[in-house]
């Protein structure tokens, strides 16, 4: 959504202004000012960046292993 703000604020502005004008009231122009992820929402991607920083680094440990056994089978 951030990186269409422009769109997102338009789309609000006209239901904005198709549910308040039965009320009378005129929207002139409806911005967004801040836009931030809900707390559930940031956990759980932090949660899952974690997971692939975890992943990331065991087939790194998993890769050096091999290279070890790889080169101790060499100078055999």
């Amino acid at each position: 959504m951030r990186g269409y703000a422009e769109e997102v604020a338009g789309e609000l502005g006209q239901e904005l202004k198709k549910r308040l004008s039965v009320a009378g009231v005129r929207v002139m122009e409806a911005r967004l000012t801040h836009l931030a992820y809900a707390t559930e929402i940031t956990s759980a991607m932090f949660q899952r960046q974690q997971n692939t920083a975890i992943v990331a680094a065991r087939q790194k440990i998993v890769e050096g292993a091999v290279g070890m056994a790889q080169m101790a089978i060499a100078q055999l």
